[in-house]
């Protein structure tokens, strides 16, 4: 693959706004819709349900919402581990919906369509679109802080509960390389996958960045190059997609308030409510 593999993509297509879509099973329909509604009120679109079982594509799917249904008929276990036993979610639904991230994704990048994903506690507070579009990373995302292999050689991680895409051959080549080893969690996967095989350099190594304040705070994106590949990626400025520390006198600020909290959709409703974020 050539140095510049990662930019091809059909300039006739550059101009449509990207796919906004998440991933959902019943157990989130409740802060699903409420995603949804601060999707609409910050930019007016419409984004898509990828429904991880039959009951959350009926659910959201009469609530007038844009759904697909990608149970495949085949329901999985609520209460055992055992497809991905080393999972870092508590059970098989819940990898598997996971793992429709990286697969729909992929599936819009073929098609050559950008792709900007977000999990449902992900609450929209300012349209981050036209911030995002005006890199030109073929990857952009939040910073994380897990894995913690990724965390101590580059101060960071790619968190894969909001990330932006463009098509083109180098980040399809990081989707498949990372959906072949997906061990139940997306984010763990695609992280040591470019640890291990995409010689990626970042331009700076942030400090002391995880809290949501401008002041001494992470303002500006962070940029990174694949020696392998050429895939350029962007740490979104954590001050403005907020991950860690968020308070409510530093939401004023952000476009995105997605709070580390337990895989538990009652702790994350109650999470975003002490925050005063309207749902």
């Amino acid at each position: 693959m050539r140095p510049d593999a990662g930019h091809d993509a059909d300039t006739s297509l550059a101009v449509q706004p990207p796919v906004i879509f998440t991933v959902i099973d019943e157990s989130y329909a409740e802060l699903g819709r409420a995603w949804a509604r601060s999707v609409r009120k910050t930019t007016g679109m419409e984004p898509i349900f990828i429904c991880s079982d039959a009951r959350a594509y009926a659910m959201l799917g009469d609530s007038g919402h844009v759904c697909e249904d990608a149970s495949g008929g085949q329901p999985m276990s609520r209460s055992e581990k055992t497809r991905y036993p080393d999972s870092t979610f508590p059970n098989d639904q819940a990898s598997f919906t996971n793992s429709l991230k990286m697969t729909t994704a992929l599936a819009y990048l073929r098609q050559g369509r950008s792709v900007l994903y977000s999990d449902v506690d992900a609450i929209w507070l300012r349209d981050p679109v036209d911030d995002i579009l005006r890199g030109e990373a073929d990857m952009a995302f939040q910073p994380g802080s897990f894995p913690q292999e990724a965390k101590t050689a580059w101060g960071f991680s790619v968190c894969m509960g909001f990330f932006f895409m463009r098509p083109g051959e180098a980040v399809i080549d990081l989707l498949e390389t990372s959906i072949r080893r997906f061990d139940g969690s997306d984010q763990r996967g695609l992280n040591l996958s470019l640890l291990e095989g995409f010689d990626l350099r970042w331009e700076s190594r942030p400090a002391n960045w995880e809290h949501g304040r401008i002041e001494d705070g992470w303002t500006r994106s962070v940029a990174g190059r694949c020696g392998r590949t050429g895939l350029r990626l962007s740490a979104l400025p954590h001050s403005f997609y907020q991950r860690h520390g968020t308070r409510p006198e530093t939401m004023d600020h952000a476009y995105v308030c997605h709070p580390n909290s337990p895989k538990d959709p009652a702790a994350k409703l109650r999470i975003l409510r002490e925050l005063g974020i309207e749902l």
